[in-house]
């Protein structure tokens, strides 16, 4: 086996499993919750008090919630382009009856989003080169034969 294609056995193997870590990475939740609970729920305990903070993430259709009395967190999944605020609205409370945080999007999210979308553009050019290249070995090796 000769050192190229080792290498090529390397990278073969190398970027699919670094897609598969980066598409994890980027796919699975912000942040695990001990439950989920509907709309309707958390309406009933903002009102009753029970709620100490929501926490949303930007572009997220999922909030983390905290209760006074309760160690754990649940989540709420939230119904496409509506915010906690116009959720409670729509429910006749007023937002400010809680703590309602933004966490802000880490820094490397849009690094992250960029690599999982030019690493399948990253492997097809680099098949292509070791595909050029192997060609180019052939070709030559029936040039140099007697």
């Amino acid at each position: 086996m000769g050192k190229h294609t080792r290498g090529t056995y390397i990278l073969l193997a190398g970027f699919p499993v670094l897609a598969a870590l980066l598409s994890w990475l980027t796919l699975f939740n912000w942040q695990t919750a001990s439950g989920q609970i509907d709309a309707a729920t958390l309406a009933t305990d903002v009102r009753a008090g029970r709620i100490a903070r929501i926490v949303t993430l930007p572009g997220s259709d999922e909030a983390m919630l905290y209760y006074r009395e309760r160690d754990e967190s649940l989540a709420v999944r939230l119904p496409n382009n509506v915010g906690v605020d116009d959720l409670l609205r729509a429910y006749d409370i007023d937002p400010a009856a809680v703590d309602i945080q933004a966490k802000p999007t880490p820094p490397w999210a849009d690094t992250l989003a960029m690599l999982t979308s030019l690493l399948p553009l990253l492997l097809g050019v680099g098949l292509v080169g070791w595909a050029g290249y192997v060609v180019a070995m052939l070709l030559r090796s029936r040039e140099n034969s007697p």
